[in-house]
């Protein structure tokens, strides 16, 4: 088996012992929790699922302190509220059998601006700007009704509602939030950036090897998914060597970056206080495809072509990015 080796998402299991976190796994129970509640749309699971590997990576990255395993799945259930699916964040519950409200202090507390800020950063996968943003209005609202001691759930379920109201209903009320939340929609329909790329960015967006990911108006992120398989199925179908597999995935890596940051500059333009999270690109069925076209190969060779893989992903992709980049390889 050939292994691509990413920065590895860890977590703590209850014992403190650090594990790798089974992603494939997580993506599994949340569609059968959307579907049992009767959404059909893929998308939405595989959106969750990466806002959450997103926030891993994160307290691996900057704390050097991994999440804990349970503490994971009660951030899945919140996310799912906070973008409007609480029927669902109850299906994933009973399939984890946790307790989604557990980790919420009950306790009444002052609600400082930086206890409210620590709070949601914890709960929310936020951007910097979106996380300031909605913390200030959570403390104004908090502050214009004199509410001096409020729970932790009682600021999550706040801050949820600001969320839902958003920049376009900036000029309501203040300090009166919405009366309910709404489910997640996409922000732009995916086929509408065809017509923005270039002739070669466009090519491979009709033969399926790059595929823009729905920009979700709840937690929004600009994501792709690379098909090295379509690609090189596209390009001659022929015999695949370490050469031409490289030179087929470094103009793929270049069209990627554009259409991710053509779907930056929507975000920005819509959504300016989400520009700043980081992007995501995917690529899945990469392990098998390469496990089937090297098969043949030595062990060594393969273990080779992976790193050299990986090396060159980075390089193309992370490194040459202008803004925060996430790599994720299936």
């Amino acid at each position: 088996m050939i292994r691509l080796t990413t920065s590895n998402l860890l977590v703590t299991d209850d014992q403190g012992r650090k594990q790798s976190f089974d992603t494939d796994l997580l993506r599994r129970d949340l569609r059968q929790a959307f579907r049992a509640v009767g959404v059909t749309e893929d998308w939405l699971a595989e959106h969750i699922a990466l806002t959450v590997e997103e926030r891993i990576r994160s307290a691996n990255d900057e704390q050097h302190c991994p999440m804990a395993g349970p503490e994971v799945d009660k951030l899945v259930c919140t996310v799912l509220g906070a973008a409007g699916y609480n029927d669902v964040a109850s299906e994933f519950s009973r399939l984890r059998d946790i307790d989604p409200l557990s980790h919420y202090r009950e306790t009444m507390q002052p609600c400082s601006p930086e206890r409210i800020s620590a709070l949601l950063r914890r709960s929310f996968p936020l951007a910097e700007a979106q996380l300031q943003s909605i913390s200030n209005q959570c403390a104004d609202i908090l502050r214009q009704h004199a509410f001096s001691l409020v729970s932790d759930r009682f600021i999550c379920e706040l801050a949820i509602h600001v969320i839902h109201r958003g920049p376009t209903q900036a000029g309501g009320t203040p300090g009166v939030p919405p009366a309910a939340a709404t489910p997640a929609t996409v922000l732009s329909d995916t086929s509408a950036w065809r017509t923005r790329v270039c002739p070669t960015t466009g090519a491979y967006m009709d033969s399926a090897a790059l595929r823009a990911l729905p920009l979700s108006t709840i937690f929004p992120r600009a994501r792709v998914a690379v098909d090295i398989a379509s690609a090189f199925a596209a390009q001659d179908g022929g015999w695949l060597s370490e050469l031409s597999l490289f030179s087929t995935v470094r103009p793929l890596c270049s069209a990627a970056l554009e259409l991710l940051m053509i779907m930056r500059d929507e975000l920005q333009a819509q959504l300016p206080n989400c520009a700043d999270a980081p992007s995501h690109v995917i690529f899945p069925g990469c392990k098998s495809f390469l496990e089937s076209a090297f098969s043949t190969s030595k062990r060594r060779e393969r273990l080779i072509i992976a790193r050299d893989l990986h090396e060159l992903l980075q390089a193309a992709l992370v490194e040459k990015a202008p803004f925060p980049l996430l790599l994720s390889m299936r």
